[in-house]
């Protein structure tokens, strides 16, 4: 199985590419929390949708519900990865930016690995008038 990189990088004039399956399995979950619903051609309802849960993401009820919701987005969308954990972080700098930490394993051989995505729910959705 191959798949593009991510980074995304040019090496001798074409795109990097990765047979490592846990790298396959981070990337997908990587593109998942960043793939709004609405924003995928032929796939409208694909990605975790966080910019549209999070209206507030200094209540921390909301981010408890915005974690559960990603951690079951996620398991629906990147069946390859077992999901142990999501947890939604308001970054003290910047309050706009929302900091989405998932542990998870790409088999059940591998040791779990952890993936961070920063957000910003300023940003505007494909879904969005």
């Amino acid at each position: 199985m191959k798949a593009f990189d991510v980074p995304l990088s040019i090496v001798n004039g074409t795109l990097a590419f990765t047979e490592s399956y846990d790298r396959i399995v981070r990337n997908q979950v990587i593109d998942a929390l960043t793939t709004n619903q609405g924003e995928r051609v032929m796939h409208p309802d694909w990605g975790c949708d966080v910019q549209s849960m999070l209206f507030d993401p200094s209540d921390s009820l909301e981010r408890q519900d915005t974690a559960a919701y990603v951690r079951d987005r996620l398991i629906q969308f990147v069946p390859r990865s077992f999901i142990s954990s999501v947890g939604v972080n308001v970054v003290d700098a910047t309050p706009n930016i929302v900091q989405i930490d998932v542990r998870y394993k790409s088999s059940s051989y591998m040791p779990a690995a952890t993936v961070t995505v920063g957000l910003d729910t300023t940003a505007t959705t494909g879904n969005t008038p």
